[in-house]
């Protein structure tokens, strides 16, 4: 069955619009009208009547043609818009063409009617497979800047595995053996106990920090397990400040790719890290679930929190966005002063 095409006019004489309906009617078009007389019936006409096409005439009360073909252009979806109207000069046809209306008909000579509104809804088409195919390769050039930037997520990864390691192997070693040196020296000449305690004490330290930042950088990047990377971090919060941790996680076995999950800890370990700094919170909520191809993380502190719409100097929130976003994911932050903080993220997988 064809479409009834929804034809909105635009005109403040009732005769007028009903010539130009018998005429369409006779001419055998499948249409259903739409009566517009000003300016608030033809707006509401817009979002209610949603015409496939229409015919304005040239002056109404208060609203004329002119603007109302401006009211449409400003539209996301394109309408064909077709004069309808009396006798007006050349440069005012010419001018309403080049403002965006498909078409000038004059009410005495409107046989051309049926061809320009044919005319009119095949460049809509046009229109349509343009903007189509223009917002598809604006998404292919999205998704590849995503892969871009997944393929530098994982380059930085990589790296941080390696300085990491190299922290690890090489530098405690050293600090390891000074520490030894100048205790073998302590015990041949006492005297120096108190000089030397303190760079013991300093070395001691160090190393400590080193291998906890060694920790935290290094973490395998094949056969990622997320629920056990995400319970040492809950476990380490719990062990190691005043914070009280709650731990979930409900995923049952999905095929999640390694750079999701690790994607996944790193973005949980930012958020972590930022509670332990800024947020003074007594009690922190960290949970995983995975339903419907999609694995959501929550995680929830009673902190000071912040106002949202403040600007902040620090990069760890832009640089969860920026994981959260080349993974075609969602990230959802709720905070106000003195209500802590919940950061809410939904990756497909």
């Amino acid at each position: 069955m064809e479409k009834q095409l929804k034809l909105l006019i635009l005109e403040d004489s009732v005769v007028d619009a009903e010539i130009v309906q018998r005429f369409l009617e006779k001419s055998q078009l499948n249409c259903q009208f739409k009566l517009a007389k000003n300016k608030e019936t033809f707006l509401q006409s817009l979002d209610q009547f949603k015409p496939d096409v229409i015919l304005a005439d040239n002056s109404l009360p208060q609203f004329d043609a002119a603007e109302a073909l401006k009211i449409v252009r400003q539209r996301p979806i394109y309408i064909p818009f077709i004069m309808v109207t009396g006798t007006v000069s050349e440069e005012f046809a010419a001018g309403i063409i080049k403002s965006g209306a498909d078409d000038f008909i004059l009410k005495d000579r409107l046989a051309r009617l049926p061809a320009a509104i044919e005319a009119a809804l095949k460049h809509q088409q046009m229109e349509a497979e343009q903007q189509a195919m223009k917002q598809e390769i604006l998404d292919q050039k999205v998704q590849e800047q995503k892969r871009i930037t997944r393929a530098i997520i994982t380059a930085q990864e990589q790296e941080r595995n390696r300085i990491g390691r190299e922290l690890h192997d090489n530098i405690c070693q050293i600090l390891s053996t000074a520490k030894l040196y100048i205790e073998l020296a302590r015990e041949d000449r006492p005297e120096l106990n108190e000089l030397v305690n303190y760079p013991i004490e300093l070395i001691t330290n160090s190393i400590n920090e080193i291998r906890s930042l060694s920790k935290k950088s290094v973490t395998p990047l094949k056969d990622v397990n997320l629920k056990e990377l995400a319970q040492l971090l809950v476990s380490d919060l719990d062990k190691t400040t005043a914070i009280r941790t709650t731990f979930d996680y409900h995923v049952a076995n999905p095929a999640l790719d390694d750079g999701l999950k690790l994607n996944i800890y790193r973005i949980i370990q930012e958020q972590v890290n930022n509670i332990v700094k800024h947020a003074q919170a007594k009690n922190v909520r960290v949970s995983i679930e995975a339903d419907n191809k999609v694995i959501q993380a929550i995680v929830m502190d009673d902190g000071k929190g912040f106002d949202l719409n403040k600007k902040r100097n620090g990069i760890g929130i832009s640089n969860m966005i920026n994981r959260i976003e080349s993974f075609n994911g969602e990230i959802q932050i709720e905070s106000t002063p003195g209500n802590g903080c919940t950061v809410q993220i939904r990756l497909p997988y």
